[in-house]
């Protein structure tokens, strides 16, 4: 099994997300793992819950997880916007 399937189960993601890359860091005790998504993917609007084509995206946004290991582990992913 492959870094990036393992993380994908380990983490629980489903479509549309998906781990592009996971990576290891020994001098900063952490693991990096990249999230992303197919850029056809629609979105649902947090108002009015229409399915919505993705424009843009937030910046690119850290957020810890649950340790790995004895490791950090950092999801890195931006945030998809629609309106």
């Amino acid at each position: 099994m492959q870094d990036k399937e393992l993380y994908q189960q380990i983490l629980g993601l489903s479509s549309p997300w998906k781990v592009t890359d996971a990576d290891l860091d020994l001098a900063s005790s952490e693991i990096r793992v990249k999230l992303d998504h197919p850029r056809s993917t629609k979105f649902c609007c947090p108002e009015c819950k229409t399915e919505l084509p993705c424009h843009v995206h937030a910046e690119e946004c850290r957020r810890r997880h649950l340790d790995s290991c004895q490791f950090k582990t950092i999801h890195i992913a931006t945030q998809p916007k629609v309106f």
